[in-house]
């Protein structure tokens, strides 16, 4: 009798393993996720430092457009509820001053320079406008904690008459589950890395996303996942069982770039043009 209670125990926590981590399985979805999976993304645009074009900025994605490279960038919400487009919720890296984006208004942040060039954050709005449907967009949600959606519908409005190709991600699996429900029509991927480099979590969170416990709750069509851990166990029941589009982050390397192309749909990437 012990034995058999060990077995279906055994048996329904690996039910209960490859629900929580399977995606949302529809094939014509999963057709237009492998579409967009032919382009190579720019990681925060094709910037370059010692060229004095910063991450994030409109001639990093001018360049990534000439180069025909999608593009990746990330979004956040001021305090005046203004979409922009910039990596850190903290100022101090790119632009030498205390405060978070979330705490101040637009007109404060467009004040500021980017990594002391002429070059300031953009608006969403404006990366809209330079890009116009040119490349695709890989779009990551930005949130403070991951109850707060509130980003959500901005982005939405912002994104509903933008006739160019796009794709939403983030690591917050609520704001994926928000365009799950109120806009199904929209592709979405979970983030995803490895339990080690989310050091600012609790051991359950970061264990949750490195075994991507979190597609429980987005049900997301694709993964980006971290390429130095992407040989969870978890990654390639996705790839080989459901058969999930893996987009992997961030490529830095012609080998890297070697690797990622021959084992996954897709790479983003940075510091050198493939």
């Amino acid at each position: 009798m012990g034995n058999l209670l060990v077995v279906i125990v055994i048996i329904a926590a690996a039910v209960l393993y490859f629900r929580a981590i399977s995606p949302h399985m529809d094939r014509k979805r999963r057709r237009k996720c492998l579409a967009y999976a032919e382009w190579d993304y720019a990681h925060r645009g094709l910037w370059d430092k010692d060229q004095g074009i910063p991450e994030n900025s409109l001639p990093a994605f001018a360049r990534a457009i000439r180069e025909k490279a999608a593009i990746e960038l990330d979004v956040h919400l001021t305090k005046d509820r203004q979409l922009v487009v910039i990596h850190d919720s903290n100022l101090k890296r790119m632009c030498g001053i205390e405060g978070t984006v979330e705490t101040m208004s637009y007109d404060e942040l467009a004040r500021l320079s980017l990594c002391g060039t002429e070059y300031t954050i953009p608006l969403l709005s404006q990366v809209l406008h330079l890009v116009q449907g040119r490349v695709p967009l890989l779009i990551e949600i930005k949130t403070v904690s991951s109850r707060d959606t509130e980003i959500c519908s901005y982005l939405y409005k912002e994104l509903e008459f933008y006739n160019g190709p796009f794709l939403i991600e983030s690591f917050n699996p609520f704001a994926l589950r928000w365009f799950r429900q109120n806009a199904p029509q929209i592709l979405i991927g979970q983030l995803a890395t490895g339990a080690a480099d989310l050091p600012n979590l609790n051991i359950v969170l970061r264990t949750a996303s490195w075994l991507l416990l979190f597609n429980l709750i987005s049900q997301p069509d694709f993964i980006a996942y971290n390429l130095h851990y992407a040989d969870c166990i978890s990654v390639r029941i996705n790839q080989l069982i459901y058969r999930t589009p893996v987009f992997v982050w961030t490529v830095r390397s012609m080998n890297e770039y070697r690797q990622g192309t021959a084992q996954y749909s897709t790479v983003i990437f940075e510091n050198f043009i493939p």
